[in-house]
């Protein structure tokens, strides 16, 4: 019961600081830092998936091929 009544007491302690920071615009800087790894990561899965969408159709085209040089 100790330790349950200990981590409420610090848990709000923290909340209660972090919004103080949050008040004042000290953690501004998180959310635009967020905002730019999630611009970033999303680029960067196009990417991956227009990578893989190539690399799909060529190997369409090297299986026709195939198939077509064996008839």
């Amino acid at each position: 019961m100790k330790g349950v009544i200990w981590g409420l007491a610090i848990g709000c302690t923290i909340g209660y600081i972090m919004r103080k920071l949050q008040d004042d615009g000290k953690l501004e800087f998180v959310g635009e830092y967020a905002d730019k790894c999630y611009s970033k990561s999303k680029s960067e899965l196009k990417d991956v998936v227009d990578a893989a969408k190539s690399k799909a159709e060529k190997l369409k085209e090297q299986l026709k091929n195939v198939v077509a040089k064996t008839e």
